[in-house]
């Protein structure tokens, strides 16, 4: 006896969505409804804004990490040669 398999489709996700719009705009007045709506649209924009604000904090970080990386070796290189330049010359530090 083998099992019968349904094949079930699945609803592209804009399908999915746009039955949830539907169905909220069926508990809310058609005038209330651009409320909605304009709050969404603002919290969309708000969060464009927020990752291209956040994309160039990151840019900036990168940089300055970068940036500190290669002072901490120069400095490092100089520590060097000072301590070999004392030791060439006999002094200890």
């Amino acid at each position: 006896m083998a099992k019968e398999k349904k094949e079930t489709k699945e609803k592209p996700i804009e399908v999915t969505l746009w039955d949830a719009a539907n169905k909220l705009r069926g508990s809310v007045e058609p005038s209330e409804y651009k409320h909605v709506v304009l709050s969404l649209i603002f919290l969309k924009f708000a969060g464009d804004k927020f990752e291209e604000h956040r994309a160039k904090l990151m840019a900036e970080m990168k940089r300055i990490q970068k940036d500190f990386k290669t002072l901490l070796e120069e400095e490092k290189k100089s520590q060097e040669q000072l301590i070999n330049a004392f030791k060439t010359l006999g002094y200890e530090i």
